[in-house]
Formats: structure tokens, sequence, C-alpha cells
């Protein structure tokens, strides 16, 4: 890109790293013209990320969440309104698998219809002072607001990661969650989040474990235990799985896109065909997914009933050693 844009970009905290955007005044106030702006958003050099904002195509993120905080952080600052639903959740850093990001969520106190529009969706209802906060000087909902909105208003995998990641973290309780859930109860969706309550999990450490459970349940398959340490007769460290229906002896592990990058991803396949070894001669059937298994789990409910159907044979034997559970908060 030409030296049009420059290095004095207002930058914008995305969690991530600097990203820069720009407003069309700041630019033309910088020496711009508006048909040079014209022509570097019709070139591509500029991306509008939100009316009369831009950034710099080089300082375009390449994950959708991260582009949808660019658009948030650029709106929020122009109307004041409080950033909430799933676009509270990108900008507490929460994961938000399968989610709808076309458009920006604002919620304004108060009763009557919302307002939808081709960029942003402006919600109406209560909003107690507790349930909110700000990031970066930005009003928005409080995460346990948060989480409960989204899971009124997406899908079952989205609602459940949310919770999880905001629970792992630290971010908002159980306790608080229950409190908003009540809160909401004459509110649109609320069967649906109450529906999602029943599957959050603190110990859930990715957004992949959690769909998977996710879709676990949805396949009809008994509750899975997170975070299973298997050790040895003797006592001896083997592993952690991420999951398993341990009485019937099965363990899930779900592989990430990531989990093995370029550095160091043959070590780490290495210590996982030795740990999934050591639970194999302990007896544990281990199964493995990925995240098509979870968008498509016909072949992940072949391959986990076929592996519980083992401890339904004549002579099986729960496996060898012994299992510790991670505890959940309370």
């Amino acid at each position: 890109m030409g030296s049009s844009v420059d290095n004095s970009e207002e930058r914008i905290d995305s969690g991530q790293a600097g990203l820069m955007i720009r407003t069309r005044l700041q630019l033309i106030n910088d020496g711009m013209s508006p048909h040079q702006l014209t022509r570097l958003v019709a070139a591509g050099d500029l991306v509008k990320v939100a009316s009369g904002t831009f950034v710099a195509v080089g300082d375009l993120p390449p994950w959708p969440d991260e582009r949808h905080r660019l658009s948030v952080v650029a709106m929020a600052r122009r109307c004041g309104l409080v950033v909430s639903h799933v676009s509270a959740a990108v900008l507490h850093g929460l994961p938000v698998p399968g989610a709808d990001l076309s458009r920006v969520h604002f919620t304004r106190p108060g009763v009557g219809g919302g307002l939808h529009g081709e960029s942003r969706v402006v919600h109406a209802g209560a909003l107690p002072p507790r349930w909110r906060t700000r990031l970066d000087g930005i009003a928005v909902t409080h995460p346990a607001r948060t989480v409960v909105d989204v899971a009124r208003t997406q899908s079952l995998g989205t609602a459940v990661a949310v919770a999880d990641a905001a629970l792992h973290a630290g971010l908002c309780t159980y306790e608080e969650l229950a409190q908003v859930v009540d809160e909401s109860e004459r509110t649109r969706g609320v069967h649906k989040a109450r529906a999602a309550a029943e599957l959050w999990d603190d110990r859930a450490e990715s957004p992949g474990e959690s769909l998977m459970r996710v879709a676990l349940n949805q396949l009809g398959f008994p509750r899975s235990e997170l975070q299973v340490t298997i050790l040895d007769e003797r006592g001896r460290f083997v592993g952690r799985a991420d999951g398993g229906i341990l009485d019937k002896g099965v363990l899930w592990e779900f592989d990430g896109a990531v989990k093995y990058g370029p550095d160091g991803g043959a070590d780490a396949l290495v210590a996982e065909k030795r740990r999934e070894e050591g639970f194999a001669g302990l007896g544990w059937q281990v199964v493995r997914a990925v995240s098509h298994d979870v968008r498509d789990p016909g072949e992940l409910e072949h391959r986990m009933r076929r592996a519980l159907a083992r401890a339904e044979r004549p002579g099986w034997a729960p496996p060898l050693g012994a299992f510790r559970l991670m505890s959940r908060r309370t």
C-alpha cells in the first residue's frame, strides 16, 4: 500500500495485537483527499470495517472474530451503546465457534422492539448496572450477561463454548450465570439458555472440547467427564485425556487444527502416540475427533458406539490402574 496511510493511526487493543483503524475524518485531516480515499478503498488497500472507519489491508486480521472486533470497536466508539451478545463475547476474548458475526450487537436499556440494520442490531431490554462493565473505555455487558445473551440467540455449540471459556478463565461464576438466567425468565430464547446451562463446564480447555461434548450429547451418549488423569497400576502418571465415559472404559480426545504446528509438531506426535499406547495398555478405548467430526458427526457416532459396545461384551473388565478427575468450580 502507498504512503498515503502513515504510522500515526489510532491503535486499538484487539486482544492479540495492536490493530490500526482510522476514521474518514482522520485520514482527510492527515492530508488524504476524498478522491484518494475512494481510490484506496476501491483498490482494496483500505478496508471499511464500519461506516466511515477503515483499516489498512495489511493490518486486517485473518480470523473472523478479530475482524468482527474491529467493527465492534469502530461502531461502539461512535454510538455509545452497550456492546452485547456475541459482539461482547468477542470483546471479552471468548471463542465464538459457529457464531453469526455478520452484524454488531448492542443493547439499550428500555422496552420495545429492537433495531435491525444491515451492519448492526440494537436490542432493547433490562440492563441493570451490575451486568455492565467497560473494556478499554467501551461499554460492554458483563461476561455473565454476555454468556446468557449468546446462549439465547446462538447455537448450542456456540453457547457452550462461550460459557465454558468464560468460566474457565474466571470471568464469571456459575452463580452469576444462574442469576442472569433467572432474571431473563421472560426474555425470548431463555429456554435455549436453560438447555445450554446443563452442559456448561469450566473444566473444558478449548472450544473443540466444548463442541465435542455438545456433539456427543446431541447424539444421545452419556455425559462425559472432562480432564481425566490416567494412572497405571503403580499409581504413576500415564497421561491426561480431554474427556471420557469412564464406566465404559472409553476416553476421547479432540485434535485442534493448530495442535501440531510447525514448531515441535513431530515431538508432539511422538508424545501423543506414547500416551495413547499407555492408555491402550491399561485397557482404555480411545476415540479421537477433529473439527469435521463435530460438524458432521456421523462417523464420530459410529466410532463412539463401537468403542462403548466393548464394555457390553461377556468377560469385559474395566481398565487397569486408576483415574483422577479435575474438580469443577462451585
